[in-house]
């Protein structure tokens, strides 16, 4: 992304451990496209990646020491809440609240392997 100014207002920062496993589930199970990815030559310390899950945009790292670990909590539409939700857990998401319906859309809540909780719902 060339021009952060011509995004969303805020845009979430993500500094985690396993980062690049974290955008391989981002990609599995919410359909997210890698649109920048930079990686140490170690080729396993993400310096800086964008995604974009939908019209959203997520910036992320490895967790840097000086910075800490920084996870997130999302609120995310999908097409198909309970598909969604058991496509999470599948790839090792853990249950925070089962898809239940509520009066704006079927939810349900997850925790990633990676700390981030996700409530994914479908209206």
């Amino acid at each position: 992304m060339k021009k952060y100014k011509d995004q969303h207002t805020i845009i979430s920062y993500l500094m985690l451990e396993n980062a690049i496993e974290f955008i391989e589930f981002a990609k599995i199970v919410f359909g997210a496209e890698t649109k920048m990815l930079n990686i140490a030559d170690n080729n396993q310390t993400v310096l800086s990646a964008e995604i974009r899950i939908g019209h959203s945009m997520v910036l992320l790292s490895s967790v840097a020491d000086r910075y800490g670990k920084a996870v997130g909590n999302f609120f995310i539409y999908a097409e198909d809440a309970d598909e969604t939700f058991q496509s999470a857990v599948f790839h090792g998401a853990s249950v925070v609240t089962e898809v239940t319906d509520m009066d704006y859309g079927r939810c349900g809540g997850i925790q990633d392997p990676f700390g981030n909780t996700w409530w994914i719902t479908a209206v």
